[in-house]
């Protein structure tokens, strides 16, 4: 996983499969990270290729959804299997600015 603090405070993370394939990404509130990291980690043996970054930010979306709903690390299948559907999910805006 890598983090980035954003210069509006938010942090942005990307998930990486250890073939170095992006799994997920997207922007959360700082207060959110800590229970949004370990969400996403769980759910990166299951996020298989095909990949890529429309995929990447709806599993970035669905499983910060979750956590913040129904304060679940890991959301449920019916969830990520409509997540994953390229017409129900929108996707996340990527933040313009970074900060390094």
């Amino acid at each position: 996983m890598q983090a980035v603090l954003l210069d509006d405070g938010n942090w942005f993370l990307d998930l990486w499969s250890a073939q170095s394939r992006l799994l997920a990404r997207g922007s959360a509130p700082a207060s959110e990270v800590a229970a949004l990291a370990p969400a996403l980690t769980a759910n990166a043996a299951r996020w298989a290729p095909p990949s890529g970054l429309e995929a990447s930010r709806r599993r970035f979306t669905a499983t910060a959804e979750a956590v913040r709903v129904h304060g679940r690390p890991v959301p449920d299948e019916a969830r990520v299997r409509a997540a994953e559907a390229p017409a129900t999910a929108p996707a996340a805006a990527t933040p313009a600015r970074r900060s390094r």
